[in-house]
């Protein structure tokens, strides 16, 4: 993911737009795991498809966001976004997993991107609007 973002990221005239169908893609792939995880159908092969394609959506960010913030952005970019899955991974493994289950953390997981979706849709439709003007 990250050397396809990598590949991508410089020819893209708004980069911004192009995070939303990450968010999407993490939160869509959030929420049909809640129903397949309750009913055990999951073969391993499943498994492991389900991690390469997050992990590929998850590593295809990062290039994408650096081009939105600037290049000269990407070290504090890199930097925040090592500190908020060392922190995000704890806080779900010790407290949000135990509290609220598998199936909660990943309905959480599905309001979070879309809501970080929407959020980006409408910055980028605010942008564009002040373009305009």
């Amino acid at each position: 993911g990250g050397w396809a973002g990598a590949l991508r990221a410089p020819r893209l005239k708004l980069p911004a737009l192009h995070l939303l169908p990450i968010h999407l893609g993490m939160g869509l792939l959030a929420l049909p795991l809640t129903r397949l995880f309750s009913r055990g159908e999951l073969s391993s092969a499943v498994y492991v498809l389900l991690a390469a394609l997050a992990g590929f959506l998850g590593g295809a960010y990062f290039p994408v966001a650096s081009k939105v913030l600037g290049d000269e952005k990407a070290g504090p970019l890199y930097a925040a976004d090592l500190a908020g899955a060392a922190v995000g991974s704890l806080l779900v493994g010790l407290v949000i997993i135990p509290l609220v289950g598998i199936f909660g953390a990943c309905r959480g997981i599905f309001v979070l991107n879309v809501w970080a979706a929407a959020a980006l849709f409408f910055l980028f439709v605010r942008q564009a609007r002040a373009k305009a003007t």
